[in-house]
């Protein structure tokens, strides 16, 4: 029997043995039940993942393991398919008890499908719906709409402004809710005693993934506005007070990333490219502080002061950063979600025409600096000075020159020699670079770049909806003081939890 013969037949004995499990479902899953189908989920997924890793690097096989891959996330999709839809809807899911089980039931099978690119799962109806709904778990339902919403942005900037003047009111809060049990006593249900006190209405508004998400795109907007306010302001050897406040704000930053990054597995962290644009604008951060504290030390006065222009280069940087960052929060509209996913996958296929490009540009400069070097060996006798500066000036100036022809700023008098032969021969080279990248590498980056697209768009519904509950578990995990108040807030928390250990864990 034959190599391809036999895997055939092996696809097909795993998709019967699927369809066969599936079928044999006879019993309608609930979200109550759900649980006792978490092993067959985690595997599933588990099983998918590593079938498109082994399509990466075993080339051979690489259609019929992704196929294998797809068949094994369907399997998981079609027993999620059995739960009943309309018997789920039914239940009061912001009654605080039932909330808090479906959490348990399901989170963990979420994480393991975010964690293992489970997208078809992840944006299934009613995990989907359940990933939202924890989203704005905390907050009333009547709140998420109309004028009350605005309120709610209102009083979400109130509060946080006035974090210093609560941080009394929220460690009690904390404190309250780490002694005390998360559920009710049968004795307060049998007296229908439903109205929760003031400090458990708080701490669900802290803990709401929605507010906290909005505190952190207020904390980066404020961060943002520092950054320009340093643009402004005319170069100072001593600091500012701005740049006091920006290190503030980068510190807590830091702790953020940090507690991100340890809350979540590194494949989830990484699957958020903008965590990526993070870590750029801390390292960038981390390079001014560096240099302004050299820059200090050092003293003098800004007039050609060359390192103090070279750090504020650095905070015209990390302020383009800031705002690319703070467009993220368009990613949560459905519209410009997948806009947003198709520029990131696009900057990838950007990274891989660049990469040819440099390529090309350093042959053909190459080439074009050994017919100059040869011309001038031939006109100027031996132990004359031949150039001025360095024997890299002539690449240096040909490079550039075919950079900029790239984007249509073409000299033709400046590739022109003294020569007649040398003249030519440079126009040949130069004509056949033309065409090798305007014309042929240009055309392939248009078309890698709508490809692309066309694939984002195609998957538009399942790629944002992936994105979405990737952020959305991000921010269930975000501390809930946010930057930079955290500061004082994360290493109370920690210690506090250190010694005395996290209780809400344990109920």
């Amino acid at each position: 029997m034959s190599f391809h013969s036999s895997t055939a037949l092996a696809e097909t004995k795993i998709t019967n043995i699927f369809h066969e499990t599936a079928d044999k479902i006879t019993e309608t899953i609930t979200v109550d039940n759900l649980f006792q189908c978490r092993n067959p989920f985690t595997k599933a997924f588990e099983v998918s993942a590593k079938l498109r890793e082994l399509a990466k690097t075993r080339n051979e096989n690489v259609v019929l393991l992704n196929n294998l891959a797809e068949k094994v996330e369907d399997f998981s999709v079609t027993l999620m398919d059995q739960v009943n839809t309309e018997e789920e809807i039914k239940i009061d899911v912001h009654e605080k008890e039932n909330m808090d089980t479906y959490a348990c039931l399901l989170d963990s099978i979420t994480e393991s499908a975010i964690r293992h690119e489970q997208k078809k799962f992840v944006s299934h109806p009613l995990t989907y719906r359940l990933v939202n709904q924890r989203w704005n778990y905390g907050l009333p339902s009547h709140y998420l709409g109309g004028w009350k919403l605005v309120l709610l942005y209102i009083f979400t900037v109130i509060e946080t402004t006035l974090t210093p003047l609560l941080c009394p009111f929220i460690a009690y809060v904390f404190y309250m809710d780490q002694i005390s049990n998360s559920k009710r006593t049968e004795e307060e249900k049998e007296k229908g005693k439903t109205e929760k006190p003031l400090r458990d209405k708080y701490l669900s508004y802290l803990t709401t993934p929605f507010v906290i998400f909005l505190k952190d795109k207020l904390s980066q907007f404020v961060f943002i506005v520092l950054h320009l306010r340093i643009s402004v302001l005319p170069s100072s050897v001593s600091a500012k007070t701005e740049e006091y406040l920006i290190l503030i704000f980068y510190v807590g930053s830091l702790l953020t990333e940090f507690q991100q990054y340890r809350t979540s597995q590194s494949k989830v962290y990484l699957r958020n490219m903008w965590n990526y644009v993070d870590v750029m604008t801390l390292s960038l951060h981390a390079l001014i502080l560096v240099l302004r504290i050299i820059s200090i030390c050092l003293g003098g006065d800004p007039y050609h002061n060359r390192l103090l222009e070279v750090v504020n280069h650095f905070y015209g940087i990390t302020t383009l950063l800031l705002v690319l960052r703070f467009s993220s929060i368009l990613a949560v509209n459905k519209t410009v979600g997948p806009l947003q996913l198709a520029l990131f996958r696009m900057c990838i296929d950007l990274a891989i025409i660049l990469i040819q490009f440099f390529f090309v540009i350093v042959a053909f400069s190459v080439a074009i600096t050994m017919i100059y070097t040869a011309e001038m060996s031939y006109l100027i006798p031996t132990g004359q000075k031949k150039i001025n500066g360095t024997h890299f000036d002539g690449l240096f100036k040909a490079s550039t020159h075919l950079v900029w022809s790239v984007f249509g700023l073409t000299n033709l008098e400046t590739m022109e020699s003294h020569g007649e032969l040398s003249s030519a021969v440079v126009g040949v080279l130069y004509v056949l670079f033309l065409i090798l990248s305007v014309i042929m590498l240009i055309n392939m980056l248009v078309a890698l770049l709508t490809n692309t697209y066309q694939k984002v768009e195609t998957n538009a519904d399942v790629e944002w909806k992936f994105s979405r509950a990737v952020v959305a578990d991000e921010y269930r995990r975000f501390h809930p003081i946010v930057v930079p108040f955290n500061i004082i807030s994360f290493p109370a928390c920690q210690c506090y939890i250190w010694k005395c250990g996290d209780r809400r864990e344990k109920v």
